[in-house]
């Protein structure tokens, strides 16, 4: 076990390495500048980087916690829970139905689907955003960008009681802080839940070091108290669990049941709050990109071997975690392309890494808190919003592969390496940053424009508005409650029949029936699967029910997801109270029903060109 010798001075274990301040290639950052000047200078660059944010408006899941911060929400399905603002499906089937109905969710969710986060102090925070300035998103970036730069001091503090003398921890800081994997979490209102429950939460590690190496006793209940606070602003808190444990098993001096029974408390808290979500009607069930590790655990070690390499590969190099579900929807085998690069990249650095673990206990601390905090991060989609947590230990990774480059500098392949991870963190990341940042608004731009696509006026109260195939689930779903949020009028009725990730087969049966074939079936895309799991999915001669229609399930493909879906609407398809609109290039256009017995093939969207075009 090693010895936390290592960390009490931090410039021994630089020094073990060959690191001395002779050898830094950043001599600034290695003179013994004040520790507070080093954190001070980090925080405001941060703020600088992603102050484009505070232009970037309110984008998607905001709109969602502005309505529900309204006495009356005004869409069917959605209720007054000002401190409860992430409970997106609540497992009820008549909520679902009504979120069908009102266009928000598509005709194959699962009736009895929840996605329900507890998250009660971050609801607070959008709650004060919308009681004190309601029309100023700019104050609610504000807001988020003030709680980033704490975060950056509270790593800076964890980082120098790690990493000793203020030299020791700058380099690491100045990498978190121009990460531009957080600008995506920074420029989104909704995304600060994140922030509050790592700057909650993340003093824990360092209270809970002191109480082991300086036998601070208060230690003993305010590092599960700092944990615990973080948890009820967000989930990534259980991030800091994963440093813990590391510490444990790396740095803790103690004998073995001492060190594992320190952690004791910090479980408790963990075990207190997962019961309590479970309890209260929190969690993840029924999702086909949400697991939960506790009630899936076959599916969760699948998933796993998915995900944790493609946010490994997002962590230290590129491209974006965020794109991973896309990829099946731009170009064929783009994913294992990406995995393949994922796998050779983190084997490299590896490799790189393995010499300096075997030398310092502090790199080997970090390493595996890093690991370990990806792990819960893959119950979701990979996206880097995930990254937070995981990237305050992978920047140490970073900054001593740098530092250890440099002190060999004499030959080719360190050197290449230390311009291969200052090009990617250190010039690349900077100015992605406040591009990324800035560019989250671009996403509630391109649905604005697609709304102004859709009929609008007094009429369209009375009618039920039909989009054949929305590109994507968020150019459907959004539309309602962006109106609605915007006061501007809304249909009777909004559904949407299936997605425009394939080709689409349309055929009119009779004035009342519609049948419908996308090529290669419902739930083809994991794009589809936010709302159900394609297992078990829908049942041959299963029928959904929506208000004045049907959708019957009368084929099945081969691994029994719905291949053909027959629609019954209570009019005639003709009715002029029923609106249809298809997809076509970049907005959506009037649709013309084809003839009794009649097939009409609506094109797949052309995915790349909406999004990056």
């Amino acid at each position: 076990m090693y010895s936390s010798d290592t960390i009490e001075g931090g410039t021994a274990a630089l020094s073990a390495s060959g690191l001395d301040g002779r050898s830094s290639v950043f001599p600034l950052l290695r003179r013994r500048i004040s520790a507070r000047f080093a954190t001070l200078f980090c925080c405001v660059l941060g703020l600088a980087v992603l102050s484009p944010s505070l232009w970037s408006g309110l984008v998607a899941d905001d709109y969602f916690h502005t309505l529900m911060l309204r006495e009356d929400p005004g869409v069917r399905g959605l209720s007054h829970r000002p401190f409860d603002l992430f409970r997106f499906a609540d497992g009820n089937p008549e909520t679902a139905s009504a979120l069908v109905n009102e266009g928000v969710f598509p005709w194959w969710v699962d009736p009895h689907v929840l996605l329900a986060f507890f998250r009660p102090l971050s609801s607070f925070t959008h709650f004060i955003d919308h009681r004190f300035w309601p029309e100023q998103p700019a104050l609610m970036h504000l807001h988020s960008l003030a709680w980033f730069g704490l975060l950056i001091g509270v790593v800076g503090l964890v980082y120098r009681r790690f990493g000793g003398s203020s030299y020791g921890f700058s380099l690491p800081l100045l990498l978190f802080t121009v990460d531009d994997a957080h600008a995506p979490l920074v420029g989104w209102v909704a995304n600060r839940n994140a922030l509050i429950a790592l700057c909650c939460a993340l003093p824990a590690l360092a209270l809970h070091d002191k109480q082991r190496r300086s036998g601070f006793i208060h230690g003993v209940w305010l590092g599960p108290l700092a944990l615990g606070v973080g948890l009820l602003a967000g989930e990534v808190a259980i991030s800091v669990f994963a440093y813990l444990v590391a510490y444990a098993a790396c740095f803790d001096r103690g004998r073995f049941l001492a060190r594992w029974a320190s952690l004791l408390p910090y479980a408790l808290v963990v075990a207190a709050w997962k019961i309590s979500c479970i309890h209260l009607g929190y969690g993840a069930v029924g999702s086909g990109l949400y697991v939960d590790p506790l009630t899936q655990p076959i599916e969760f070690v699948r998933v796993v071997c998915e995900r944790l390499p493609v946010l490994g590969l997002g962590l230290f190099a590129a491209p974006f975690a965020d794109l991973w579900e896309l990829y099946p929807l731009l170009a064929p085998g783009l994913r294992v392309g990406v995995m393949l690069l994922a796998v050779a990249v983190l084997g490299v650095f590896g490799v790189a890494l393995a010499p300096l673990l075997r030398q310092r206990a502090d790199l080997h601390f970090w390493a595996t808190g890093t690991a370990l905090s990806l792990l819960p991060m893959c119950a979701t989609f990979p996206h880097d919003r995930s990254l937070l947590g995981p990237s305050i230990g992978a920047m140490v990774l970073v900054a001593a592969l740098m530092e250890h480059g440099w002190a060999h500098r004499d030959r080719l392949l360190p050197l290449f390496g230390v311009g291969v991870l200052a090009l990617v963190h250190l010039v690349v990341a900077p100015v992605l940053a406040p591009l990324r940042a800035a560019g989250v608004g671009q996403f509630s731009q391109l649905l604005l424009r697609t709304d102004a696509t859709l009929p609008s006026g007094p009429a369209l109260k009375e009618q039920t508005l039909i989009l054949m195939n929305p590109p994507l689930d968020p150019f459907a779903a959004y539309l309602p409650v962006y109106r609605e949020a915007a006061g501007r009028q809304r249909p009777r009725q909004q559904l949407w029949l299936a997605t425009g990730v394939s080709d689409l087969f349309v055929t009119t049966l009779d004035e009342h029936r519609l049948a419908l074939r996308p090529d290669g079936g419902f739930l083809s895309s994991s794009m589809q699967l936010m709302l159900r799991s394609s297992r078990p999915g829908l049942q041959r001669g299963e029928e959904v029910q929506l208000d004045g229609a049907s959708a019957l399930v009368t084929e099945l493909t081969e691994d029994g997801r719905p291949l053909e879906v027959v629609f019954r609407f209570e009019r005639t398809l003709r009715d002029p109270s029923l609106v249809w609109m298809r997809w076509q290039h970049m907005g959506y256009a009037p649709f013309e029903l084809p003839a009794a017995g009649k097939t009409v093939v609506l094109p797949r969207a052309a995915i790349g060109d909406l999004l990056f075009g």
